[in-house]
Protein backbone atom coordinates (compact mmCIF):
# COMPACT_ATOMS: atom_id res chain seq x y z
CA UNK A 1 0.00 0.00 0.00
CA UNK A 2 2.42 2.30 1.05
CA UNK A 3 4.58 1.37 -2.63
CA UNK A 4 1.18 2.23 -4.39
CA UNK A 5 0.55 5.76 -2.55
CA UNK A 6 4.52 6.30 -3.82
CA UNK A 7 3.78 5.92 -6.89
CA UNK A 8 0.65 8.30 -7.15
CA UNK A 9 2.95 11.47 -5.46
CA UNK A 10 5.20 10.33 -8.09
CA UNK A 11 3.27 10.51 -11.04
CA UNK A 12 1.44 13.68 -9.32
CA UNK A 13 4.21 15.35 -8.94
CA UNK A 14 5.75 14.69 -12.16
CA UNK A 15 2.67 15.90 -13.65
CA UNK A 16 2.53 18.97 -11.63
CA UNK A 17 5.98 19.72 -12.34
CA UNK A 18 5.40 19.64 -15.98
CA UNK A 19 2.29 21.75 -15.26
CA UNK A 20 -0.48 19.23 -16.29
CA UNK A 21 -2.18 20.13 -13.00
CA UNK A 22 -5.69 18.52 -13.78
CA UNK A 23 -4.17 15.64 -14.47
CA UNK A 24 -2.12 15.77 -11.19
CA UNK A 25 -5.15 16.52 -9.29
CA UNK A 26 -7.22 14.02 -10.95
CA UNK A 27 -4.87 11.25 -9.90
CA UNK A 28 -4.75 12.73 -6.28
CA UNK A 29 -8.01 12.46 -5.73
CA UNK A 30 -8.21 9.14 -7.36
CA UNK A 31 -5.63 8.32 -4.58
CA UNK A 32 -7.52 9.97 -2.14
CA UNK A 33 -10.18 8.45 -2.20
CA UNK A 34 -8.70 4.91 -1.68
CA UNK A 35 -6.88 6.48 0.50
CA UNK A 36 -8.95 8.38 2.97
CA UNK A 37 -6.39 8.46 5.72
CA UNK A 38 -3.02 9.45 3.84
CA UNK A 39 -1.94 12.89 5.04
CA UNK A 40 0.33 13.49 2.25
CA UNK A 41 -1.33 12.94 -0.33
CA UNK A 42 -4.46 15.03 0.90
CA UNK A 43 -0.87 17.57 1.30
CA UNK A 44 -0.29 16.94 -2.09
CA UNK A 45 -3.58 17.58 -3.41
CA UNK A 46 -4.39 21.04 -1.31
CA UNK A 47 -1.01 22.36 -3.09
CA UNK A 48 -1.86 21.48 -6.52
CA UNK A 49 -5.10 23.03 -6.32
CA UNK A 50 -3.82 25.87 -5.29
CA UNK A 51 -1.53 25.87 -8.11
CA UNK A 52 -4.34 25.81 -10.39
CA UNK A 53 -5.62 28.28 -8.55
CA UNK A 54 -9.21 26.34 -6.95
CA UNK A 55 -8.84 28.11 -3.84
CA UNK A 56 -12.31 27.20 -2.47
CA UNK A 57 -11.26 23.45 -2.67
CA UNK A 58 -7.41 23.69 -1.76
CA UNK A 59 -9.29 25.57 1.57
CA UNK A 60 -11.02 22.61 2.00
CA UNK A 61 -8.42 19.88 1.94
CA UNK A 62 -6.25 22.27 4.55
CA UNK A 63 -9.02 22.81 6.63
CA UNK A 64 -9.44 19.07 7.01
CA UNK A 65 -5.61 18.52 7.67
CA UNK A 66 -5.53 21.65 10.48
CA UNK A 67 -8.71 19.82 12.47
CA UNK A 68 -7.46 16.61 11.87
CA UNK A 69 -3.64 16.67 13.06
CA UNK A 70 -2.56 18.16 16.51
CA UNK A 71 1.27 18.63 15.45
CA UNK A 72 1.98 21.84 16.46
CA UNK A 73 4.59 22.69 13.69
CA UNK A 74 2.33 21.05 11.10
CA UNK A 75 -0.37 23.43 12.43
CA UNK A 76 1.88 26.27 11.92
CA UNK A 77 2.70 25.40 8.23
CA UNK A 78 -0.87 24.55 7.56
CA UNK A 79 -2.24 28.30 9.44
CA UNK A 80 0.20 30.00 6.57
CA UNK A 81 -1.06 28.21 3.99
CA UNK A 82 -4.58 29.42 4.79
CA UNK A 83 -3.71 32.45 5.41
CA UNK A 84 -2.32 32.15 1.67
CA UNK A 85 -5.35 31.52 0.33
CA UNK A 86 -7.77 33.92 2.19
CA UNK A 87 -5.23 36.65 0.79
CA UNK A 88 -6.35 35.37 -2.78
CA UNK A 89 -9.83 34.95 -2.28
CA UNK A 90 -10.89 37.34 0.32
CA UNK A 91 -14.39 36.95 -0.99
CA UNK A 92 -16.61 34.41 -1.54
CA UNK A 93 -20.49 33.65 -2.45
CA UNK A 94 -22.26 30.39 -2.35
CA UNK A 95 -25.58 29.11 -3.81
CA UNK A 96 -28.05 27.40 -1.20
CA UNK A 97 -30.51 25.23 -2.08
CA UNK A 98 -32.21 22.09 -0.36
CA UNK A 99 -35.47 20.40 -0.97
CA UNK A 100 -36.64 18.52 2.29
CA UNK A 101 -40.10 15.87 2.31
CA UNK A 102 -41.16 15.61 6.06
CA UNK A 103 -43.90 14.16 7.74
CA UNK A 104 -43.69 16.64 10.00
CA UNK A 105 -42.64 19.93 8.25
CA UNK A 106 -44.53 22.26 11.02
CA UNK A 107 -43.22 20.32 14.59
CA UNK A 108 -47.27 19.54 14.97
CA UNK A 109 -48.43 16.90 17.30
CA UNK A 110 -50.52 13.81 16.35
CA UNK A 111 -52.92 14.34 19.92
CA UNK A 112 -56.46 16.09 19.11
CA UNK A 113 -56.45 17.11 22.82
CA UNK A 114 -55.05 18.59 26.02
CA UNK A 115 -55.37 18.45 29.58
CA UNK A 116 -54.82 20.85 32.24
CA UNK A 117 -55.57 20.93 35.61
CA UNK A 118 -56.34 24.13 35.65
CA UNK A 119 -58.11 24.73 32.20
CA UNK A 120 -59.56 20.90 32.21
CA UNK A 121 -59.60 19.14 28.49
CA UNK A 122 -59.15 21.42 25.59
CA UNK A 123 -59.35 20.63 21.85
CA UNK A 124 -56.11 21.52 19.54
CA UNK A 125 -56.41 23.57 16.78
CA UNK A 126 -55.83 21.42 13.89
CA UNK A 127 -53.32 24.09 12.68
CA UNK A 128 -50.95 22.65 15.51
CA UNK A 129 -51.66 18.88 14.19
CA UNK A 130 -49.01 17.11 12.26
CA UNK A 131 -48.85 17.97 8.39
CA UNK A 132 -46.88 15.65 5.92
CA UNK A 133 -45.42 18.00 2.63
CA UNK A 134 -42.04 18.72 1.90
CA UNK A 135 -39.85 22.22 2.02
CA UNK A 136 -37.69 24.14 -0.19
CA UNK A 137 -35.14 26.39 0.89
CA UNK A 138 -33.16 28.75 -1.98
CA UNK A 139 -30.96 31.39 -1.07
CA UNK A 140 -27.76 32.97 -1.20
CA UNK A 141 -24.45 33.02 1.77
CA UNK A 142 -20.99 34.76 1.38
CA UNK A 143 -17.95 36.02 3.15
CA UNK A 144 -15.52 39.00 3.46
CA UNK A 145 -12.45 38.26 4.88
CA UNK A 146 -8.57 39.26 5.94
CA UNK A 147 -5.80 38.65 8.65
CA UNK A 148 -4.57 40.89 10.42
CA UNK A 149 -1.56 38.95 11.13
CA UNK A 150 -0.17 35.69 10.61
CA UNK A 151 -2.47 34.56 13.73
CA UNK A 152 -5.24 36.89 13.60
CA UNK A 153 -8.29 36.12 10.84
CA UNK A 154 -11.33 38.35 10.69
CA UNK A 155 -14.76 37.43 8.54
CA UNK A 156 -17.75 39.07 7.55
CA UNK A 157 -20.40 36.75 6.76
CA UNK A 158 -23.70 37.17 5.33
CA UNK A 159 -26.68 34.44 4.62
CA UNK A 160 -30.10 35.64 2.94
CA UNK A 161 -32.39 32.82 2.41
CA UNK A 162 -36.49 31.60 1.81
CA UNK A 163 -38.19 28.99 2.53
CA UNK A 164 -41.00 27.70 0.93
CA UNK A 165 -43.65 24.97 1.78
CA UNK A 166 -45.97 22.14 -0.43
CA UNK A 167 -48.90 22.98 2.32
CA UNK A 168 -50.62 26.13 3.56
CA UNK A 169 -47.61 27.20 5.16
CA UNK A 170 -46.64 31.12 4.57
CA UNK A 171 -43.05 31.28 2.95
CA UNK A 172 -40.40 32.34 5.86
CA UNK A 173 -37.29 35.01 5.16
CA UNK A 174 -34.15 34.47 6.95
CA UNK A 175 -31.47 37.66 7.03
CA UNK A 176 -28.29 36.98 8.98
CA UNK A 177 -25.35 39.27 9.41
CA UNK A 178 -21.93 38.04 11.04
CA UNK A 179 -18.76 39.45 11.86
CA UNK A 180 -15.88 36.94 13.66
CA UNK A 181 -12.29 37.66 15.23
CA UNK A 182 -10.19 35.06 15.75
CA UNK A 183 -6.44 34.45 17.19
CA UNK A 184 -4.51 31.50 16.18
CA UNK A 185 -1.86 29.70 18.29
CA UNK A 186 0.37 26.50 17.93
CA UNK A 187 -2.11 24.20 19.57
CA UNK A 188 -4.99 26.80 20.38
CA UNK A 189 -7.62 28.70 19.06
CA UNK A 190 -9.83 31.82 20.86
CA UNK A 191 -12.03 34.49 19.15
CA UNK A 192 -16.21 36.05 18.96
CA UNK A 193 -18.45 36.34 16.81
CA UNK A 194 -20.99 39.23 16.60
CA UNK A 195 -24.69 38.11 14.62
CA UNK A 196 -27.93 39.59 13.78
CA UNK A 197 -30.75 37.19 12.46
CA UNK A 198 -34.18 38.71 11.33
CA UNK A 199 -36.74 36.21 10.47
CA UNK A 200 -40.10 36.59 8.63
CA UNK A 201 -42.49 33.69 10.00
CA UNK A 202 -46.27 33.47 9.36
CA UNK A 203 -46.68 33.02 13.03
CA UNK A 204 -44.26 36.30 13.76
CA UNK A 205 -41.19 38.15 12.91
CA UNK A 206 -38.78 38.35 15.23
CA UNK A 207 -34.74 39.01 15.34
CA UNK A 208 -31.82 37.66 17.31
CA UNK A 209 -29.02 39.88 17.90
CA UNK A 210 -26.09 38.63 20.31
CA UNK A 211 -22.08 37.38 20.69
CA UNK A 212 -20.14 34.37 20.36
CA UNK A 213 -16.97 33.08 22.33
CA UNK A 214 -15.23 30.32 21.49
CA UNK A 215 -12.11 28.70 22.11
CA UNK A 216 -10.38 25.11 21.93
CA UNK A 217 -7.10 23.71 23.23
CA UNK A 218 -5.06 20.60 21.72
CA UNK A 219 -4.13 18.31 24.63
CA UNK A 220 -2.06 15.90 22.07
CA UNK A 221 -2.24 14.88 18.38
CA UNK A 222 -5.26 12.61 19.07
CA UNK A 223 -7.42 15.04 21.50
CA UNK A 224 -9.02 18.29 21.50
CA UNK A 225 -11.37 20.44 23.85
CA UNK A 226 -13.35 23.25 22.30
CA UNK A 227 -16.29 25.61 23.63
CA UNK A 228 -18.35 28.46 22.94
CA UNK A 229 -20.68 30.79 24.96
CA UNK A 230 -23.20 32.31 23.05
CA UNK A 231 -25.84 35.51 25.32
CA UNK A 232 -28.63 36.86 22.76
CA UNK A 233 -31.45 38.81 22.68
CA UNK A 234 -34.79 37.57 21.21
CA UNK A 235 -37.52 40.00 19.82
CA UNK A 236 -40.52 38.71 18.69
CA UNK A 237 -42.85 41.13 17.13
CA UNK A 238 -46.85 40.54 18.31
CA UNK A 239 -45.59 38.01 21.00
CA UNK A 240 -43.74 39.94 23.89
CA UNK A 241 -44.02 37.11 26.70
CA UNK A 242 -41.27 35.55 24.52
CA UNK A 243 -38.89 38.37 23.86
CA UNK A 244 -35.94 37.65 25.81
CA UNK A 245 -32.48 36.78 26.84
CA UNK A 246 -30.73 33.32 25.62
CA UNK A 247 -27.65 32.14 27.19
CA UNK A 248 -26.10 28.82 25.46
CA UNK A 249 -23.11 26.71 27.08
CA UNK A 250 -21.79 23.99 24.66
CA UNK A 251 -18.44 21.93 25.47
CA UNK A 252 -17.03 18.92 23.83
CA UNK A 253 -13.95 16.47 23.41
CA UNK A 254 -12.87 15.77 20.00
CA UNK A 255 -11.26 12.73 20.13
CA UNK A 256 -9.30 11.86 16.42
CA UNK A 257 -8.29 8.37 15.94
CA UNK A 258 -7.38 8.55 12.57
CA UNK A 259 -7.27 11.31 9.85
CA UNK A 260 -10.51 10.23 8.59
CA UNK A 261 -12.13 9.52 11.65
CA UNK A 262 -13.04 11.86 14.47
CA UNK A 263 -15.79 11.44 17.24
CA UNK A 264 -16.96 14.68 19.35
CA UNK A 265 -18.98 14.54 22.50
CA UNK A 266 -20.25 17.09 24.37
CA UNK A 267 -22.90 18.71 26.61
CA UNK A 268 -25.11 21.67 25.55
CA UNK A 269 -26.87 23.80 28.03
CA UNK A 270 -29.46 26.92 27.51
CA UNK A 271 -31.45 28.96 29.50
CA UNK A 272 -33.88 31.31 28.63
CA UNK A 273 -35.57 34.14 30.21
CA UNK A 274 -38.29 34.68 28.70
CA UNK A 275 -40.77 38.14 29.58
CA UNK A 276 -43.56 35.55 29.83
CA UNK A 277 -42.71 33.10 32.90
CA UNK A 278 -44.25 29.89 31.59
CA UNK A 279 -42.06 30.53 28.34
CA UNK A 280 -38.23 30.55 30.38
CA UNK A 281 -36.96 27.24 30.46
CA UNK A 282 -33.35 25.58 30.99
CA UNK A 283 -32.12 22.82 29.15
CA UNK A 284 -29.54 20.40 29.03
CA UNK A 285 -28.83 17.60 26.45
CA UNK A 286 -25.82 15.54 25.91
CA UNK A 287 -24.16 15.33 22.47
CA UNK A 288 -22.47 13.23 20.19
CA UNK A 289 -20.82 13.74 16.74
CA UNK A 290 -18.87 11.92 14.36
CA UNK A 291 -17.77 11.50 10.48
CA UNK A 292 -15.53 8.92 8.47
CA UNK A 293 -14.27 9.05 5.07
CA UNK A 294 -14.59 6.01 3.13
CA UNK A 295 -13.18 4.67 0.31
CA UNK A 296 -13.85 5.60 -3.38
CA UNK A 297 -14.98 9.07 -1.86
CA UNK A 298 -17.56 8.60 0.34
CA UNK A 299 -18.21 10.38 3.65
CA UNK A 300 -20.01 9.59 6.39
CA UNK A 301 -21.24 11.87 9.25
CA UNK A 302 -23.69 11.55 11.80
CA UNK A 303 -25.24 13.96 15.24
CA UNK A 304 -27.15 12.83 18.18
CA UNK A 305 -28.69 15.30 20.90
CA UNK A 306 -30.72 13.53 23.96
CA UNK A 307 -31.99 16.07 26.68
CA UNK A 308 -34.41 17.42 28.94
CA UNK A 309 -36.04 20.90 28.94
CA UNK A 310 -37.76 22.36 32.29
CA UNK A 311 -40.35 25.38 32.20
CA UNK A 312 -40.97 27.99 35.14
CA UNK A 313 -44.03 26.98 36.85
CA UNK A 314 -47.53 28.88 36.76
CA UNK A 315 -49.90 27.94 39.17
CA UNK A 316 -48.15 25.18 40.67
CA UNK A 317 -48.06 23.45 37.25
CA UNK A 318 -44.60 23.57 34.85
CA UNK A 319 -44.16 21.98 31.25
CA UNK A 320 -41.31 19.35 30.90
CA UNK A 321 -40.16 18.02 27.77
CA UNK A 322 -37.71 15.03 26.68
CA UNK A 323 -36.34 15.37 23.26
CA UNK A 324 -33.94 13.40 21.48
CA UNK A 325 -33.05 13.23 17.79
CA UNK A 326 -30.63 11.53 15.53
CA UNK A 327 -29.15 12.88 11.94
CA UNK A 328 -26.94 10.69 9.29
CA UNK A 329 -25.16 12.95 6.01
CA UNK A 330 -23.71 11.46 3.32
CA UNK A 331 -21.91 12.49 0.18
CA UNK A 332 -19.60 10.84 -2.27
CA UNK A 333 -16.99 13.21 -3.95
CA UNK A 334 -17.06 11.64 -7.31
CA UNK A 335 -20.20 12.47 -8.33
CA UNK A 336 -19.59 16.52 -8.62
CA UNK A 337 -20.79 18.53 -11.13
CA UNK A 338 -18.73 21.79 -12.05
CA UNK A 339 -18.14 22.03 -8.34
CA UNK A 340 -21.47 20.87 -6.99
CA UNK A 341 -21.80 17.94 -4.85
CA UNK A 342 -25.35 16.75 -3.67
CA UNK A 343 -25.52 15.51 -0.15
CA UNK A 344 -28.46 13.19 1.36
CA UNK A 345 -29.62 13.86 4.92
CA UNK A 346 -31.83 12.00 7.20
CA UNK A 347 -33.34 12.71 10.51
CA UNK A 348 -35.33 11.31 13.00
CA UNK A 349 -36.47 13.65 16.03
CA UNK A 350 -39.16 13.20 18.70
CA UNK A 351 -40.52 15.33 21.76
CA UNK A 352 -42.39 14.03 24.36
CA UNK A 353 -44.04 16.40 27.05
CA UNK A 354 -46.10 16.40 30.16
CA UNK A 355 -48.30 18.93 27.50
CA UNK A 356 -50.03 17.13 24.61
CA UNK A 357 -49.60 20.37 22.25
CA UNK A 358 -45.57 20.02 22.23
CA UNK A 359 -45.28 15.87 21.55
CA UNK A 360 -44.22 15.77 18.06
CA UNK A 361 -42.26 12.96 16.35
CA UNK A 362 -40.37 14.09 12.89
CA UNK A 363 -39.15 12.37 10.19
CA UNK A 364 -37.09 13.97 6.81
CA UNK A 365 -34.96 13.44 4.43
CA UNK A 366 -32.93 16.58 2.63
CA UNK A 367 -31.12 16.86 -0.61
CA UNK A 368 -28.64 19.66 -0.27
CA UNK A 369 -26.59 21.28 -2.82
CA UNK A 370 -24.41 24.15 -2.90
CA UNK A 371 -22.15 25.95 -5.10
CA UNK A 372 -19.34 28.55 -4.74
CA UNK A 373 -18.61 31.14 -6.73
Amino acid sequence: MQLEAHGVLGQARALRAAGEYSGAIKILRAGLRARPDDVALREELGYTLILDRQMAAAQYQFEILAERNRDPGLNTLYRSVLNRIVAERPFGVSLIFGFTPSDNINQGTDNKTLENHVLGTGIIDPSNRRISGWSSRIGLKGYARTTLSPRDLVVLDWRAEREFFSTQLAPQNDLELGLTYSRFFPRAEVGLRGFHLSSQRATGDYTRTGVSFFGSYDIDRRRRIDGRLQLSDLDVVGVNGADGRRVLLDAGYLLTPRPALAFRFGVQVERANARAVVQRYTSIAATLRASKALRNGIEVSGQANLGKRRFNSLLGFARRDSFADVSVTVFNSKFSYRGVVPKLTCRMGKTSSNVALFEARTRACAIDLSRRF
